[in-house]
């Protein structure tokens, strides 16, 4: 009977290490799973960063030709207005040289 019991505590005490070499490999397992599932997020992160800052290059260099376009065609209207305005300034003069030699005309006549 001591020998049994003896037996008893001693399978007792193998099983109670085994499991508790089975919860710390668990335990490790789950660390190990952990720490990788950590990386792959920190790659997905990183990768999900870079192509952010690539579009937000796209995007600048985008507006700044947009902008660029819009100021090109802001400039060809006031080109355009200033010789508009200069060629009616030219049509003012010649007729006004018109009437005066017209009045220098008659005068002479």
């Amino acid at each position: 009977e001591n020998r049994c019991r003896e037996q008893l505590s001693s399978i007792k005490q193998q099983a109670e290490y085994h499991t508790q070499m089975a919860e710390q490999q668990i335990e490790s397992h789950k660390k190990q799973h952990l720490a990788h599932i950590s990386r792959q997020a920190e790659i997905q992160a990183y990768s999900i960063l870079q192509r952010a800052e690539a579009e937000k290059g796209r995007l600048g260099q985008e507006a700044a030709r947009a902008l660029s376009q819009q100021s090109e065609r802001e400039k060809a209207v006031v080109l355009h207005d200033a010789m508009r305005r200069a060629e009616d300034v030219w049509r003012q003069s010649q007729r006004e040289l018109l009437e005066q030699a017209q009045k220098k005309k008659a005068d002479i006549d």
